[in-house]
């Protein structure tokens, strides 16, 4: 995986192409798109026909070209930097005096590692230099060694203006077109006989972010890297931030995205309508994640388990043949009870996932060859949603709510519920000038207040009150009322919120005669 501290090949094509594959374009072309840097010759010198020599006056970043092969060896006795690839040429190998003895390269991520790019030109191969680029310190001489006189006479120096990023990333080709290019050939009888050539053509040429460098806990990836558009990231963060990003936002222009799993705290992701491609395993075990996923029109495959053991209990996706691998969705990771062992564990379907989608896509597909329910949104008139509901019960103190969500289309429709009431159970005059009210047991109060009242509309002159302070059922005896008088009594309990009381609300009233 490449980071910023190791040492890569700065290319202005991105990918690393097989010696086959050929790109439709010209060497002026090539060398029009190195807009990252600017060649510099005048430090080059010339110490014999295999070595050349660049003391920078200014401590920077360079890119030293070199030619397809270079020697293993150096004139010098100092320290040497030597970087096998996979192809086996040794692509640098120079060492510095002068100012210091031993030095120590540092290297910025720029383009991935690749011996050179094949480049197609009038159906003839051209190998471009392979560039790796380095911190050169003022003053130091560096010597390049070479395998032949004409690769020390074409070896450059260019400068580079590299911004420092919180990402490693390297360079990755979008969209390659093949084109098929037809010729005749000549026979040995000097018939004409058709042939063709294949022919790679590049549309787009764009960054990839492979590692998250930085600290934020709440991540906004960049659209451009050194100029270059962002086509895909992955944020391979190490583990101990991985557990602390609550929140990922990628920029509009990616296409693919992966290496988001095991982000416990991960909360939110903000995923762009440029979306085409989800990496396996791209944000499973983000438990945080929850909700609803919606997946845009242009994304055209979910990898496998890309969101497994995550927290989404449905999925709404727009395009018909957004392809869904192997468990992408809908399931999680729990114990396995059939043994005793609690780090084994197995998978199971999220109770009540559903996938909202077109019936005719290979999303409802999914659903259908996974048990999970699915929703048609074009199934949505009016009145005719397939409406869930969740409530939160009304009690004595607080009102409650219903909530009315169509799984489908998201329509919502919230309707308020009263508070709870109680009843008075008994109210009698048994006693000259009293009277005993009573109510059933009520749950969380701390008591009661009744009111009592001439006036069946309670004015302010004719009614008292008294509190009544149980957790039980209430049974309050009123005395010094009027005899022969007729009395209105309504009954609210109450509980304290610190130290403020919190009353609900008044039961209906009932009147009663007083002997």
């Amino acid at each position: 995986m490449n980071t910023i501290a190791k040492k890569t090949l700065s290319l202005v094509f991105a990918g690393t192409m097989a010696l086959t594959s050929l790109t439709v374009g010209s060497v002026s072309a090539l060398a029009a798109g190195a807009s990252d840097y600017k060649a510099v010759t005048e430090g080059v010198t010339t110490v014999d026909s295999t070595k050349v020599a660049f003391t920078p006056a200014t401590t920077a970043y360079y890119n030293i070209s070199f030619a397809k092969s270079v020697n293993n060896k150096s004139a010098s006795s100092n320290y040497d930097i030597a970087n096998y690839l996979d192809s086996g040429y040794n692509e640098d190998n120079f060492s510095g005096h002068a100012s210091s003895t031993r030095f120590s390269i540092e290297s910025v991520n720029t383009t991935p590692d690749s011996e050179g790019l094949v480049y197609g030109v009038n159906n003839e191969d051209v190998y471009t230099p392979a560039q790796n680029t380095y911190k050169l310190i003022a003053g130091d001489t560096y010597y390049l060694n070479l395998s032949d006189a004409s690769s020390a006479a074409s070896a450059t120096v260019s400068t580079l203006t590299i911004a420092k990023s919180e990402y490693a990333f390297d360079y990755t080709s979008i969209n390659e077109k093949v084109t098929y290019v037809w010729y005749y050939s000549t026979n040995s009888t000097g018939q004409k006989e058709p042939n063709y050539t294949t022919r790679y053509l590049t549309t787009g040429i764009g960054a990839k972010i492979t590692k998250y460098l930085g600290t934020a806990t709440s991540v906004a990836v960049p659209a451009k890297i050194n100029g270059y558009a962002v086509k895909a990231v992955e944020l391979n963060a190490n583990r101990e931030l991985a557990k602390r990003i609550t929140a990922v936002a990628i920029p509009e222009g990616v296409e693919a995205v992966g290496e988001m799993n095991d982000m416990y705290a991960l909360t939110s992701i903000s995923l762009p309508s440029t979306l085409k491609e989800i990496d396996d395993y791209a944000f499973a075990h983000d438990h945080a994640l929850s909700g609803r996923l919606v997946l845009g029109n242009n994304v055209e495959s979910v990898g496998s388990q890309a969101f497994y053991d995550t927290g989404y209990t449905s999925v709404q996706v727009a395009n018909v043949n957004t392809e869904i691998d192997y468990q992408a969705l809908g399931y999680k990771e729990v114990l396995n009870e059939a043994t005793p062992n609690p780090r084994d564990t197995t998978f199971a379907a999220v109770d009540g996932f559903f996938v909202v989608a077109p019936a005719t896509s290979l999303a409802a597909k999914y659903a259908a060859d996974n048990g999970f329910a699915a929703y048609d949104p074009a199934n949505c008139t009016a009145g005719n949603h397939p409406y869930a509901v969740t409530t939160v019960k009304a009690t004595l103190f607080a009102k409650g709510k219903a909530t009315y969500v169509c799984p489908a289309c998201g329509n919502t429709v919230v309707k308020s519920l009263k508070k709870k009431t109680f009843k008075i159970s008994s109210l009698k005059s048994t006693k000259k000038n009293t009277i005993v009210v009573k109510t059933k047991k009520q749950a969380q109060i701390k008591g009661y207040q009744v009111q009592y009242s001439t006036s069946k509309k309670f004015t302010k002159k004719t009614t008292k009150a008294v509190k009544v302070a149980t957790k039980k059922g209430l049974k309050k005896t009123v005395k010094g009322l009027k005899s022969g008088k007729k009395y209105y009594v309504r009954v609210r309990a109450y509980k304290m919120n610190g130290k403020k009381t919190v009353y609900s609300a008044w039961t209906a009233k009932k009147s009663v005669k007083v002997k």
